[in-house]
Protein backbone atom coordinates (compact mmCIF):
# COMPACT_ATOMS: atom_id res chain seq x y z
CA UNK A 1 0.00 0.00 0.00
CA UNK A 2 0.86 3.44 -0.72
CA UNK A 3 -0.02 5.44 1.88
CA UNK A 4 0.10 9.11 -0.34
CA UNK A 5 -2.27 8.02 -2.70
CA UNK A 6 -5.26 7.16 -0.55
CA UNK A 7 -8.16 9.38 -0.85
CA UNK A 8 -10.20 10.28 2.39
CA UNK A 9 -14.02 10.54 2.06
CA UNK A 10 -16.79 11.62 4.71
CA UNK A 11 -20.32 12.49 4.71
CA UNK A 12 -21.95 15.30 5.80
CA UNK A 13 -25.72 15.38 5.77
CA UNK A 14 -28.15 18.08 6.15
CA UNK A 15 -31.48 18.03 7.27
CA UNK A 16 -33.42 21.36 6.42
CA UNK A 17 -37.38 22.00 6.86
CA UNK A 18 -38.24 24.32 4.21
CA UNK A 19 -41.34 24.74 5.68
CA UNK A 20 -39.53 26.19 8.98
CA UNK A 21 -38.33 29.92 8.55
CA UNK A 22 -35.50 29.44 10.64
CA UNK A 23 -34.18 27.15 8.31
CA UNK A 24 -34.74 29.23 5.22
CA UNK A 25 -32.18 32.16 4.11
CA UNK A 26 -32.57 34.81 6.11
CA UNK A 27 -29.20 35.86 7.24
CA UNK A 28 -26.25 34.67 7.30
CA UNK A 29 -25.81 32.60 10.27
CA UNK A 30 -23.27 30.10 11.19
CA UNK A 31 -24.41 27.20 13.15
CA UNK A 32 -20.91 25.99 14.09
CA UNK A 33 -17.59 24.64 12.41
CA UNK A 34 -16.54 21.19 11.65
CA UNK A 35 -13.07 20.96 10.28
CA UNK A 36 -12.36 19.36 7.10
CA UNK A 37 -8.85 18.39 5.50
CA UNK A 38 -8.12 20.24 2.36
CA UNK A 39 -7.54 17.30 -0.72
CA UNK A 40 -10.42 15.04 1.13
CA UNK A 41 -13.16 14.08 -0.77
CA UNK A 42 -16.45 15.29 0.36
CA UNK A 43 -19.49 13.78 0.06
CA UNK A 44 -22.53 16.13 1.15
CA UNK A 45 -26.17 15.07 1.40
CA UNK A 46 -29.46 16.86 1.68
CA UNK A 47 -32.63 15.59 3.06
CA UNK A 48 -35.39 18.25 2.62
CA UNK A 49 -38.97 18.54 4.80
CA UNK A 50 -41.85 20.37 4.24
CA UNK A 51 -43.97 20.86 7.90
CA UNK A 52 -42.06 17.82 8.96
CA UNK A 53 -42.53 15.55 5.99
CA UNK A 54 -39.64 14.35 3.75
CA UNK A 55 -39.85 16.12 0.44
CA UNK A 56 -39.46 13.61 -3.03
CA UNK A 57 -36.82 16.05 -4.71
CA UNK A 58 -37.65 14.00 -8.23
CA UNK A 59 -37.72 16.15 -11.28
CA UNK A 60 -35.93 19.07 -9.71
CA UNK A 61 -32.79 20.17 -9.31
CA UNK A 62 -30.33 21.08 -6.38
CA UNK A 63 -26.81 22.69 -5.84
CA UNK A 64 -24.90 23.12 -3.13
CA UNK A 65 -22.95 26.36 -2.75
CA UNK A 66 -19.63 26.96 -1.38
CA UNK A 67 -18.12 30.70 -0.32
CA UNK A 68 -14.86 30.77 0.51
CA UNK A 69 -13.41 33.09 2.91
CA UNK A 70 -12.49 35.65 -0.08
CA UNK A 71 -16.13 35.64 -1.68
CA UNK A 72 -15.44 33.29 -4.41
CA UNK A 73 -18.80 30.18 -4.33
CA UNK A 74 -18.14 27.31 -5.95
CA UNK A 75 -21.77 25.12 -6.79
CA UNK A 76 -21.65 22.03 -7.47
CA UNK A 77 -24.56 19.82 -8.89
CA UNK A 78 -26.02 17.04 -6.80
CA UNK A 79 -28.01 14.14 -8.06
CA UNK A 80 -31.18 13.28 -6.98
CA UNK A 81 -32.51 10.02 -5.02
CA UNK A 82 -35.82 10.28 -3.84
CA UNK A 83 -35.87 12.29 -1.31
CA UNK A 84 -31.87 12.13 -0.84
CA UNK A 85 -29.61 14.88 -2.59
CA UNK A 86 -25.93 14.16 -2.95
CA UNK A 87 -23.18 16.53 -4.04
CA UNK A 88 -19.42 15.68 -3.73
CA UNK A 89 -16.59 18.21 -3.11
CA UNK A 90 -12.65 18.09 -3.04
CA UNK A 91 -12.11 20.05 -0.16
CA UNK A 92 -9.63 23.16 -2.07
CA UNK A 93 -7.22 25.44 0.22
CA UNK A 94 -7.94 29.23 -0.34
CA UNK A 95 -4.76 31.34 -1.52
CA UNK A 96 -2.76 32.96 1.23
CA UNK A 97 -4.72 31.12 4.18
CA UNK A 98 -2.22 27.93 4.17
CA UNK A 99 -5.59 25.57 4.25
CA UNK A 100 -7.13 26.82 7.23
CA UNK A 101 -10.38 28.50 6.49
CA UNK A 102 -13.70 29.61 7.19
CA UNK A 103 -16.09 28.54 4.67
CA UNK A 104 -19.87 28.72 4.57
CA UNK A 105 -22.14 26.12 2.48
CA UNK A 106 -26.12 26.08 1.51
CA UNK A 107 -28.54 24.39 -0.70
CA UNK A 108 -30.33 25.77 -3.73
CA UNK A 109 -33.63 23.81 -4.31
CA UNK A 110 -35.51 23.93 -7.46
CA UNK A 111 -39.27 22.53 -8.47
CA UNK A 112 -42.39 22.90 -9.68
CA UNK A 113 -41.60 26.71 -10.48
CA UNK A 114 -40.32 27.35 -6.84
CA UNK A 115 -36.62 27.84 -5.51
CA UNK A 116 -35.36 27.84 -1.87
CA UNK A 117 -31.99 28.63 -0.67
CA UNK A 118 -31.62 26.77 2.83
CA UNK A 119 -29.61 29.56 5.59
CA UNK A 120 -25.92 28.97 5.11
CA UNK A 121 -24.33 26.59 7.43
CA UNK A 122 -20.96 27.37 8.27
CA UNK A 123 -17.37 24.46 8.47
CA UNK A 124 -14.27 25.04 7.97
CA UNK A 125 -10.85 23.56 6.48
CA UNK A 126 -7.70 22.58 7.66
CA UNK A 127 -4.48 20.68 6.70
CA UNK A 128 -4.00 17.61 7.37
CA UNK A 129 -0.85 17.09 10.45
Amino acid sequence: MILDTLSFQSTIIDTIDFAREDQVNSGLVSTGVTPIAVGSVETFKLQAYNNGLPVDLTGGTVSLKLRDPLGNVTTVSATISGGIATATWTVTAVAGQDGIANWTRCWVVSGGGITQTSRPIGFATTTSP
